[in-house]
C-alpha cells in the first residue's frame, strides 16, 4: 500500500526513555573496561612467573645452574609455587565460565567438614610455609552434604586469600561450627582488613576490593567461591574490619543428614609440610 502524498508516517512506539539509553550505554561501556582489564590482568599475572621459568631454563640450558648447587634447589623452589598460582588462576577462569553456562555439577554425599579444612590446608602448605603463617582450628565434629572436591576448593580461595594479605609470620583462624543444622565455616587473618563498602562487591567478577597493594590474581576466586557455595544452597559473606586487624571470611551449607560416603582426604594436619598448625 502507497504512501498518499504530503502525508505523515506516525510511528505509535513509545519515544526511548533517555535514562534506559544512558543506563545500557554505561553498563556497555562499564563491562567493555572490565574485559580490557581482565586481558590486562591476565597478561602481567602470566608473563611474570613464565618468563622466570624461560630463563631459568635457558640459564639452566646454558650451565649456569647445576643441580648441585643450591642455587638450583632454591630456584625451582620460587618457581613451584609460582606455576602452581597460575593453575589456579587458570582453573578459576574455566570455572567461571562453566558456572555461568550453568554446566557446574555437583557430586555430593555426607562429608567430614574437618577434613575438607585438612586438605585445603595441605594444599597451601607452600604458600604458608613461604611467609611463616601459623594456622589455628577450632571447631566441632560435624558432617555436610556436599561435593568434597568443590568446597576443598572454596576453602582453598579463603585460606589462600588469607595468606596474601596476612603480615609475614601471621595467624589464621580456622573455625567450623553447627547451629540449626546449618554448618559454618570461617576463616580469619590477621590483614588489612575489608572495608564495609566491599562487603558485597568484593565477591563480583574481577573485584579485589581496595588494598594498600597491588596483589596478583584475576579477582574470580571469591565470585567462584560464591557460586559455588548457593550452588550448594548455602550463603557466604564476610564480615567488615575497617581497622586494619584483619578479615573474617565465612559461608554456611546444610548439614548432613547421613552419615554414608564419608570423605577423607587428610587426617592429621599436625603433620601438614611448611607452616605450623596447633589444633584448639
Amino acid at each position: 500500500m502507497e504512501t498518499p502524498p504530503n502525508s505523515t508516517i506516525v510511528d505509535f512506539a513509545p519515544p526511548a526513555n533517555p535514562n534506559t539509553l544512558a543506563q545500557t550505554s554505561a553498563t556497555d561501556l562499564n563491562r567493555a573496561q572490565q574485559r580490557h582489564e581482565f586481558v590486562s590482568m591476565v597478561m602481567h599475572d602470566l608473563r611474570a612467573p613464565l618468563t622466570n621459568l624461560r630463563m631459568f631454563l635457558e640459564l639452566t640450558k646454558a650451565g649456569l645452574y647445576k643441580q648441585t648447587e643450591p642455587q638450583f634447589d632454591a630456584k625451582i623452589g620460587q618457581l613451584i609455587p609460582e606455576l602452581a598460582r597460575i593453575n589456579r588462576l587458570l582453573d578459576d577462569v574455566l570455572d567461571y565460565e562453566r558456572i555461568e553456562d550453568g554446566h557446574l555439577s555437583l557430586k555430593k554425599s555426607s562429608v567430614c567438614a574437618a577434613d575438607l579444612v585438612n586438605a585445603a590446608v595441605s594444599a597451601v602448605a607452600h604458600s604458608a610455609k613461604m611467609k611463616n603463617i601459623r594456622f589455628h582450628s577450632i571447631g566441632e565434629s560435624v558432617r555436610i552434604e556436599a561435593d568434597a572436591d568443590r568446597i576443598i576448593q572454596v576453602l582453598i580461595n579463603l585460606i589462600q586469600n588469607a595468606i596474601k594479605f596476612s603480615p609475614q609470620g601471621g595467624n589464621i583462624r580456622i573455625s567450623i561450627g553447627e547451629i540449626n543444622n546449618i554448618v559454618r565455616f570461617s576463616v580469619m587473618d590477621e590483614g588489612i582488613g575489608i572495608k564495609l563498602s566491599d562487603r558485597v562487591s568484593i565477591f563480583d567478577r574481577f573485584n579485589q576490593g581496595e588494598t594498600t597493594e597491588k596483589k596478583n590474581g584475576f579477582g574470580l576466586g571469591l565470585a567462584v567461591s560464591n557460586a559455588i557455595v548457593k550452588q550448594h544452597n548455602g550463603t557466604i559473606g564476610v564480615v567488615p574490619n575497617e581497622t586494619g586487624t584483619g578479615s573474617n571470611f565465612w559461608f554456611e551449607l546444610p548439614a548432613a543428614t547421613s552419615e554414608k560416603n564419608a570423605f577423607s582426604p587428610v587426617t592429621a594436619l599436625m603433620e601438614v609440610p611448611g607452616g605450623s598448625y596447633v589444633s584448639q
